[in-house]
């Protein structure tokens, strides 16, 4: 009986959450990078920055001025947690970081159409799944944008996991343990 080998299959419990750490930095990066590219694009659509010019109807040139500006790669708030982090969290909650496998849960549901939602974004009633990881993270991360106009971050959370608005809940008590 052959055994896939996997180097994550021979590291110590240690090790195994070091290499989960290091593989979540990495994707995390790998995210920030994603939504940068997504926003400057959106800028340049929207605002019509920089010089086009239109050569024929397939080539389009763009030129661009980029100047250095302050790094922004966690979208902070006023309440504390970065949203992010809060993502995080909320992720280890709803999902175990996809490890709970359920089979009622909304995560299984999403796996079985051959979706993604592992942050139980909408819950069961809704049935949302995204096609990966990015649509999530762009979706949820303009949501909680949304939510913080309003609401503070232990309102948003709350709201997020009961559906309506309340100063405090278990929920968030648990996330920010």
């Amino acid at each position: 009986m052959k055994q896939k080998f996997e180097i994550k299959n021979i590291l110590g419990n240690s090790q195994k959450r070091t290499y989960r750490r290091e593989i979540f930095k990495i994707r995390r990066s790998q995210f920030v990078l994603d939504l940068i590219i997504f926003l400057m694009v959106t800028m340049i659509s929207r605002t019509g920055f920089g010089e086009v010019k239109i050569t024929s109807p397939e080539v389009v040139e763009t030129k661009i001025e980029v100047k250095a500006v302050e790094d922004t790669t966690e979208i902070k708030k006023d309440t504390g947690h970065s949203i992010p982090w809060l993502i995080d969290k909320i992720h280890l909650m709803e999902s175990t970081r996809g490890k709970n496998g359920i089979a009622s849960s909304l995560q299984k549901y999403c796996e079985d159409k051959g979706l993604w939602n592992e942050y139980g974004y909408g819950g069961m009633a809704k049935k949302i799944c995204f096609k990966d990881q990015t649509e999530a993270d762009i979706t949820i991360i303009k949501w909680f944008e949304k939510q913080f106009k309003t609401k503070t971050e232990s309102q948003t959370i709350c709201y997020y996991r009961y559906g309506e608005v309340m100063p405090d809940c278990d929920y968030y008590q648990n996330i920010i343990k």
